[in-house]
């Protein structure tokens, strides 16, 4: 019977001090609180100069920043440290306009893998004439077909924005989301100071806007994110408020 007793004895008491463990809060350590770093710094990238850019040049440029946001997503996969401001953070996977394309020196701008050189696609040349490409667009419609370069002169708009230029700064944009889960202050710059290059060039005042379409698919990049980071970064282990205060 003593033991008996002494079994429940003990077996109660390990469910008490199971209890009390449980209700133990877990409390990260505050940081100091940060109000002297802010997002001002200027970056070396100008999206008014890669607009002048001849297309050839763009299209390298899309292959090497290609390359770079595959290695940043293969680090961020397999390494959860490269995630830790935004683990929730999914960037797009794949750059505007199309998934992949290669620049043809023949047609004279990029086309997708299942369009061949000379040929007329009227749902591709629609699509480059809704981001900006009109001048792509035109040589992808079959002139024969005035309702479709209606269309495409309605979409385009006045101002040239060629698609290896879109794709290009998709990818910079994504390289600016990828930096910033990670915590990079440099992410957070970037993506601020290129949402305000993109707002000048997209609706510049005294031009006409470019298309809807454009615009959505460029300033969309980096919204959540920054706003996500913002939050993160007024968390007590952060405590970086200058910076909240700055998106």
């Amino acid at each position: 019977m003593r033991t008996r007793w002494l079994e429940k004895g003990l077996f109660v008491l390990l469910l008490t001090l199971g209890g009390c463990r449980s209700q133990v809060a877990v409390t990260e350590e505050a940081a100091p609180e940060d109000t002297t770093t802010h997002l001002n710094d200027p970056i070396a990238i100008s999206l008014a100069d890669w607009l002048r850019l001849p297309r050839a040049e763009l299209a390298q440029l899309v292959e090497e920043w290609t390359q770079t946001v595959s290695k940043q997503r293969e680090w961020a996969r397999s390494n959860v440290e490269a995630v830790r401001l935004l683990p929730q953070l999914r960037p797009p996977s794949r750059a505007v306009g199309f998934a992949a394309a290669k620049f043809s020196p023949t047609a004279g701008f990029s086309l997708p893998p299942y369009l061949k050189e000379g040929q007329k696609d009227a749902a591709v040349a629609l699509h480059l004439a809704c981001l900006g490409d009109g001048e792509a667009a035109r040589q992808l419609a079959d002139p024969a077909d005035k309702e479709l370069l209606a269309k495409i002169t309605a979409c385009s708009g006045e101002r040239i924005f060629p698609i290896e230029w879109t794709r290009l700064v998709s990818l910079v944009l994504q390289n600016a989301e990828l930096k910033l889960a990670n915590g990079e202050l440099d992410g957070a710059v970037e993506l601020v100071q290129l949402h305000r290059q993109l707002r000048s060039l997209l609706t510049a005042a005294g031009k006409t806007p470019a298309p809807p379409t454009l615009q959505a698919a460029l300033l969309s990049h980096g919204r959540q994110a920054l706003m996500a980071a913002a939050a993160a970064w007024r968390e007590p282990r952060w405590n970086k408020t200058a910076l909240a205060a700055d998106i």
